[in-house]
């Protein structure tokens, strides 16, 4: 049985039936059985495919379309046999061409290797000097630059760095470039994983690097039986830490994000800065909603105690957040972290304690306060540290978290701060 009949055959005997129900009686995922029944209900009409159109790694054809008439020219002057068979013979073996087509970069990589701080400065440098020792002579037509990248490290996606100097790159060469990171974890997903540094990490195993020029000499070395080469080149640029976008810089980049996932794909358009925007600033939360949040049936205890609670937490807030800064990204001490929420810390502090009272859901709250959940969520690490700080013992609400502002609403209305339900200091407050 094929993936094609797999995915279809359990939906049409039992077409009444919930997909969870069909998915425990045939063993086959409920993403498997949706997929199945939006084939059976699609307009187009089914086919011998297995697989759709355009599915799998595309041929060395297609993406190196000078490569087939390379290749010819190699064989030609020692093919064999008929002349108008489609059969070709050669005396050349498939390890000679292959070496061949190296020689003449059609299997090369090439690999940057910094001796200062790994900042985005220095990624995107290593992408400007790939482009002018390869990339523009490889593909001399070239108008668009695809950029695959993990989430972590100088390339990180949230960092304005990283996008401000893309786009001066983008500018310079005049190429458009778009960017795909692979989600957090997902790294060695990355086809250059596989086609490059898998090859590099077994040359050099067991080989101690004990200068920049031995890394060098031993990256070059790397070659593979398909005839792969690498250059390898030594950055002696300075990238100091520190370098900082305003948020009007940011904004006035060209980027556009994708429609799937734009905080992971996105395009940096070659033309010039947008004229600098302040971003339009976010209307202040509602005092109503505050009013509502802190409910003491939603947060287990008085106002005048939540209050208290904020501020004599605020200092040791400021500290947890400048302290995972450092650790995080290895700033000197003298170096501010960044805003990275438009919550203050009542509000912060009052996320993690409605979370951890299980009162409302995180899209909810997300919602309510006006923010992206991503962003939320964030926050509510600290928040709890600060809980745990202060020894507050919080006791979760009965029942499931409010889902909906109706929910919410009607959770005030039907219940009243009790003590099997209500809020316990193990510490003085």
């Amino acid at each position: 049985m094929n993936g094609a009949v797999g995915s279809t055959w359990p939906v049409r005997p039992l077409c009444s039936a919930t997909i969870t129900t069909v998915a425990a009686a045939s063993g086959t995922s409920t993403a498997t059985i949706a997929r199945g029944i939006t084939e059976l209900v699609a307009p187009c009409p089914p086919t011998h495919r297995i697989r759709a159109p355009g599915a799998g790694r595309k041929p060395l054809t297609t993406t190196d379309p000078s490569l087939l008439s390379a290749l010819e020219a190699l064989i030609e002057p020692h093919a064999r046999g008929d002349p108008v068979s489609p059969l070709r013979w050669t005396t050349r073996s498939l390890r000679n061409l292959a070496q061949a087509l190296t020689a003449q970069g059609h299997h090369a990589g090439w690999v940057n290797i910094g001796t200062d701080h790994d900042t985005a400065a220095f990624a995107v440098e290593s992408i400007r000097r790939w482009w002018r020792r390869r990339g523009r002579l490889d593909h001399l037509r070239a108008t668009r630059l695809l950029i695959t990248a993990d989430s972590g490290g100088s390339n990180n996606p949230r960092y304005w760095t990283w996008k401000k100097q893309l786009h001066a790159f983008a500018h310079e060469s005049g190429l458009q470039i778009t960017v795909c990171h692979f989600p957090p974890g997902t790294s060695k997903w990355n086809k250059i994983e596989h086609r490059m540094f898998c090859h590099i990490t077994a040359n050099w195993r067991g080989q101690p690097l004990t200068s920049y020029q031995v890394v060098i000499k031993t990256i070059a070395a790397t070659t593979t039986g398909a005839g792969l080469t690498i250059g390898a080149e030594l950055d002696t640029g300075s990238y100091p830490l520190g370098a900082a976008v305003t948020s009007a810089e940011f904004h006035a980049l060209p980027i556009t994000p994708d429609a799937f996932h734009g905080e992971w794909n996105y395009t940096l358009a070659r033309d010039c800065a947008r004229h600098s925007q302040e971003p339009p600033t976010r209307q202040p939360i509602d005092s109503a909603v505050t009013l509502m949040l802190t409910d003491p049936v939603l947060t287990g205890m008085p106002r005048s105690d939540f209050a208290h609670l904020v501020e004599i937490s605020e200092p040791y807030w400021d500290a947890l957040a400048e302290a995972f800064f450092q650790r995080r990204f290895h700033r000197p001490c003298s170096y501010l972290h960044p805003q990275t929420s438009s919550l203050d810390h009542f509000q912060r502090l009052l996320t993690a304690l409605l979370r951890r009272r299980r009162a409302v859901t995180s899209t909810l709250m997300a919602h309510l306060l006006g923010v992206t959940r991503t962003n939320l969520s964030n926050q509510f690490q600290d928040g709890h540290r600060i809980l745990d700080l202060h020894k507050i013992v919080v006791t979760s609400m009965s029942g499931s978290p409010a889902r909906t502002l109706d929910q919410l609403k009607a959770r005030l209305r039907s219940r009243c701060l009790s003590e099997s339900d209500g809020f316990i200091s193990a510490g003085q407050v």
